[in-house]
């Protein structure tokens, strides 16, 4: 900021930074200030606060509300039109490319679980205004940040309490495309509903997730909606011939435990429901999937906003092992407890009206 001080007796105009540094020693408030025009003094003066280990920027006017592009030292944030690329490539070009990559996907989210503009129009002004991405440039450092955080042996993860994806490549593959893409269809979708304290069932959470890594298995340089994973319609297919697949009155309900019981069984299944749901013959099975979602929204978004005002910060929630165990914040108050049974009214609302048990015919017969 700019403030005018007398000096040695003239008035002249000086430039103010603050900055919160914190260490092992404790946080420390830092202030500088020199004379406007001399700004090769602003390097020697971050090179300084950043002796202190990671600190705070005072935040710009253009940065609008979200405090996520603070970063340690080393990383740099590259800023698109719906992303916060945090990285420590030190390579813009692959930023870039990367950059380019994950907006092609977030349009292509649009398309299939589309923002309904009544809705938008309701949504909180407090929730984050862009996805975050930590991109790391080698398995070392993700390894030690993602160790933190609790989360061993994979190239990529999302975290709905944090509202960010962590991830690294080494090269573009196909497969770790696909990875990145299922993790990018989480945060979407968790944003999507309005943040990580409102929940929605896990067939379909992960059953998207796997449609995006099926779109994104075809291509290195595109996204090929319709895209099959092929191990998964093998064991789907299997399953059909041998009485053992999975219904869908059972799927719908299931809770995360149940789910992740069933391991890879249940992913197959999940993104077969889906891939079926959004590309079978039948407009009514077509509008299920994005119906859900708006449904949650209508539900969820005036109270997100009410929460917002009164003081809650809707962007955190405890991350737990169970989503689908009711959170202390919403035990005692009946409003909030919205944001957690808005996905079963949500799921009786897009299926009421529909045979189950006639969709299941029609679905084992589509991949028979």
């Amino acid at each position: 900021m700019k403030v005018g001080i007398a000096k040695y007796g003239d008035w002249r105009t000086w430039i103010v930074h603050f900055y919160i540094a914190s260490n092992e020693n404790g946080s420390f408030l830092l202030y500088f200030e020199y004379l406007e025009g001399r700004k090769q003094y602003l390097r020697d003066i971050e090179d300084c606060a950043k002796s202190f280990g990671y600190y705070k920027k005072e935040k710009q006017d253009n940065e609008g509300n979200d405090e996520r592009i603070d970063l340690p030292p080393g990383w740099d944030v590259y800023e698109t039109d719906h992303y916060l690329i945090q990285n420590n490539l030190g390579d813009r070009s692959k930023v870039r490319d990367f950059a380019k990559r994950v907006e092609m996907l977030n349009k292509y989210h649009r398309k299939v679980v589309y923002p309904r503009d009544d809705l938008e129009k309701i949504r909180s002004n407090k929730q984050r205004p862009k996805f975050i991405i930590k991109y790391f440039k080698n398995h070392k450092g993700f390894q030690g940040y993602a160790g933190d955080e609790g989360v061993w042996g994979a190239a990529a993860y999302y975290s709905p309490s944090r509202g960010e994806i962590a991830f690294y490549l080494s090269g573009w593959k196909k497969k770790s495309q696909g990875i990145l893409y299922h993790e990018a269809t989480h945060q979407y979708l968790q944003e999507f509903v309005g943040g990580p304290r409102v929940r929605f069932h896990i067939w379909i959470n992960e059953g998207l997730a796997e449609y995006f890594n099926g779109a994104g298995m075809q291509s290195i340089s595109k996204i090929e909606l319709g895209g099959k994973l092929k191990t998964s319609e093998q064991t789907v297919k299997a399953a059909i011939r041998n009485g053992k697949v999975l219904q869908f009155k059972d799927v719908i309900g299931m809770t995360q435990r149940q789910y992740y019981r069933l391991g890879r069984f249940a992913y197959d299944h999940g993104w077969a429901m889906v891939y079926f749901l959004l590309h079978c013959d039948n407009e009514r099975y077509n509008k299920i999937v994005p119906n859900y979602f708006h449904r949650i929204q209508e539900q969820t978004f005036p109270v997100l906003q009410k929460l917002a005002e009164e003081g809650m910060d809707i962007n955190e929630d405890e991350e737990a092992e169970d989503r689908d165990a009711k959170p202390d914040w919403a035990k005692e108050d009946d409003e909030a407890s919205i944001l957690v049974k808005a996905q079963e009214n949500a799921k009786n609302d897009v299926f009421q009206g529909i045979d189950l048990d006639k969709l299941q015919e029609e679905f084992e017969e589509y991949w028979r």
